[in-house]
């Protein structure tokens, strides 16, 4: 069952210019700031692993076809690209494959700072997250209703263990979200 109300930590007072105008914004506009996980304290925030278990053929093809595309878009070095090329043409190139798990990672970094994430709270007195979120117990808790404004929010689940995602499954199922948008 969704909460009724979800909340958010704010400081009041920032010397960082763009805090102070997100938080304007969002007071006087209704503007609300969707973060870069590149910009979370947490590295591994946002940063599942990839598995490419059960491809097909033409599934790693594609995927090849992006990373090339990627390469050539990005100007990356020719003499890496084509070393790139050529590995894929000769099948040597695996899902553990250094240059492989390279190119992933920069695709991956670059997809994390195009995501914005709205980060909320089902709690609306946690001291700890008013302490890290509220400049330590000094700002704000706002609260906001869910029902008509927040009906795509998902809940977080942490782990012990570092998520692994089917690369081609998220794939088909964010073409799938897309085209019901």
């Amino acid at each position: 069952m969704k909460p009724t109300y979800l909340y958010k930590y704010v400081a009041l007072r920032s010397s960082d210019e763009s805090i102070q105008r997100r938080l304007t914004d969002l007071l006087v506009s209704s503007r609300l700031w969707f973060a870069s996980p590149s910009s979370f304290n947490d590295p591994l925030d946002c940063k599942p692993g990839f598995s490419f278990k059960n491809s097909t053929e033409t599934e790693l093809n594609r995927l090849n076809i992006m990373r090339l595309k990627y390469l050539l878009e990005k100007k990356v070095d020719l003499s890496f690209v084509v070393h790139y090329h050529m590995r894929v043409e000769g099948r040597d190139l695996t899902a553990n494959d250094e240059i492989f798990q390279s190119v992933l990672l920069m695709m991956q970094q670059e997809a994390r700072e195009q995501l914005g994430v709205l980060c909320l709270s089902q709690r609306e007195n946690d001291p700890v997250m008013f302490y890290h979120y509220g400049d330590k117990h000094r700002g704000l808790c706002l609260q906001f209703r869910t029902e008509h404004y927040f009906t795509q929010t998902r809940c977080v689940h942490y782990s012990d263990e570092y998520p692994v995602l089917n690369f081609f499954q998220l794939v088909k199922s964010r073409i799938r979200t897309q085209k019901c948008i």
